[in-house]
């Protein structure tokens, strides 16, 4: 026996069809296709109002970009900074803002990410770094073995005067 395979639009239509028979109730239906009432009630509204085309996947895309950069904001955009490649966007937007003082510009960060988008900026160089030492210590086989001493420079005694550590003898630097 072969398997039978069924769209989600061939399990919407059957669950429209059998509801308009009248011979089961929507809780019977859902449980046996695994989904809520509220989701079986979306299907038959759809089915409803636009037919069986309604029972299709619609997108989930926003309908509208209420943040789109306009075309002609883009445009003067792009001509500054073929204009002036080596300008960044904070410069170009403040410049634009004086030569076109009704343009409505977006942000820095927004102009950054379209220069991106079109190939005219290039990534910053990552910083090179230093591997962290993994083992200081490692000659230190026995007690006092290693030392250390951490000189940070010449100091006030109690009595006013300069106490220099790493001087050798008793010679005196005013």
């Amino acid at each position: 026996m072969a398997w039978k395979e069924r769209t989600r639009a061939d399990e919407r239509v059957m669950l429209v069809s059998e509801y308009a028979k009248g011979e089961r109730t929507m809780t019977e239906l859902c449980g046996e296709l695994g989904i809520s009432r509220k989701t079986a009630y979306k299907w038959l509204a759809r089915y409803e109002v636009d037919g069986p085309g309604g029972l299709v996947d619609r997108s989930k895309a926003p309908h509208s970009h209420p943040n789109r950069v306009d075309a002609v904001v883009t445009e003067a955009l792009l001509m500054a900074r073929k204009a002036h490649p080596h300008w960044g966007a904070r410069k170009i937007v403040a410049w634009l803002n004086k030569a076109q003082p009704r343009l409505k510009l977006p942000a820095a960060s927004t102009v950054s990410a379209l220069y991106a988008k079109y190939g005219l900026s290039q990534p910053r160089s990552r910083r090179r770094r230093t591997p962290p030492y993994t083992d200081p210590f490692v000659d230190a086989t026995e007690a006092n073995r290693i030392w250390c001493a951490d000189f940070k420079g010449d100091f006030s005694t109690g009595d006013g005067h300069r106490c220099y550590p790493l001087r050798s003898g008793p010679e005196e630097v005013s």
